[in-house]
């Protein structure tokens, strides 16, 4: 049996916000993304505390990472947080560095799934042709996948309708609210719209389930094509990254130590190829590129036959700088944190 969240802040502080549940599958229903946005509003840290049988949706993950939040889980041995296996004696000791990692984190899980997730920031013009969310149902299905609901708080209900979804985040303009997408094998996607007088920006977040391959780095020519797919000839991708993320259980988030994830695939748009000013004749030395698009304006695709971090890091500078202006538009996040899923 699924019991969701259903009750508000326990706990307030001059430095936390604390949300306790004893829910085993924990789904971002309406109370605990109301918690999660009025901690972010009143500058709180959000802290999030389950036992440690409990799973977190995609969705509750992510969005209580881009909260800047934490995840504690109650144990036997003691509350540890769940992301850092850091052992806490406060809840002051997660802004503190960690010392003691609690022995659920002392060696890696041996993964069973794959998640291949996707973000892609892209503008398409504002007229009555563009179709909110093709952008990520072009990318899940091209990873093997559908989209089959939506909504803006689970469980979702709606089934997926792009003319709908459109519909919806014509209303709620200049700044839509976020529009939640799931399907049957654990796909996921999260997707912001806003407009302004230059278009419709679009970013779409997400993630599908594949069998775990031999190599991390062998899925990167599928997350590559995936990444092709998000282009058409109306939404025009400014960025657009994958990785992989091993699992040893489902797309839910559990605590416990994570293998580092892989970078796949990276594809530029004019605009961030012109601002990163890349060697291409280097790039070309050290990966697998693709110059896409009109010459004097080209795209660039990046693939991973190999990890460089160099180069990622790079690319999340840029991403860092990026977000903050896709937020005033009301196409990104404007929490404090990243997208990066705990668990």
């Amino acid at each position: 049996m699924t019991v969701v969240a259903d009750r508000f802040a326990d706990e307030a502080t001059d430095r936390w916000l604390v949300y306790d549940t004893p829910c085993v599958s924990v789904r971002l229903t309406e109370p605990l993304l109301l918690f999660l946005r009025g901690a972010v509003t009143d500058g709180l840290r959000p802290v999030l505390v389950t036992s440690a049988e409990a799973r977190l949706s995609p969705f509750v993950a992510a969005t209580l990472a881009e909260a800047g939040g934490s995840w504690v889980v109650r144990s036997p041995d003691g509350p540890f947080d769940a992301v850092t296996g850091q052992a806490l004696a406060s809840f002051d000791d997660l802004a503190r560095p960690p010392t003691g990692l609690h022995p659920r984190f002392l060696a890696l899980p041996t993964p069973s799934r794959v998640v291949v997730t996707y973000d892609v920031y892209t503008t398409a013009p504002a007229d009555s042709q563009t179709r909110v969310g093709l952008t990520a149902q072009a990318l899940t299905a091209a990873l093997g996948g559908t989209l089959d609901l939506w909504g803006t708080v689970e469980p979702l209900l709606d089934p997926w309708d792009a003319d709908q979804i459109t519909a919806f985040a014509q209303q709620g303009m200049p700044r839509a609210p976020v529009v939640l997408a799931s399907g049957r094998d654990g796909e996921h996607a999260r997707i912001w719209v806003a407009r302004s007088r230059h278009g419709l920006y679009e970013r779409s977040h997400g993630g599908v389930l594949t069998p775990t391959p031999e190599r991390l780095v062998d899925l990167a020519p599928a997350a590559a094509q995936a990444l092709i797919a998000a282009m058409n000839h109306r939404h025009n991708v400014s960025l657009a990254l994958a990785w992989a993320s091993a699992r040893s259980e489902a797309a839910a988030s559990a605590p416990g130590r994570r293998p580092v994830d892989q970078p796949l695939a990276v594809l530029l748009g004019p605009r961030a190829l012109h601002d990163l000013s890349l060697d291409l004749d280097d790039l070309a030395t050290r990966h697998d590129i693709q110059v896409l698009g009109r010459a004097r304006v080209p795209s660039l695709l990046v693939r991973f036959p190999a990890p460089d971090i160099e180069l990622w890091t790079q690319l999340e500078g840029l991403l860092e700088e990026l977000m903050p202006r896709m937020a005033a538009r009301g196409a990104a996040p404007s929490e404090r944190g990243r997208s990066d899923q705990p668990g």
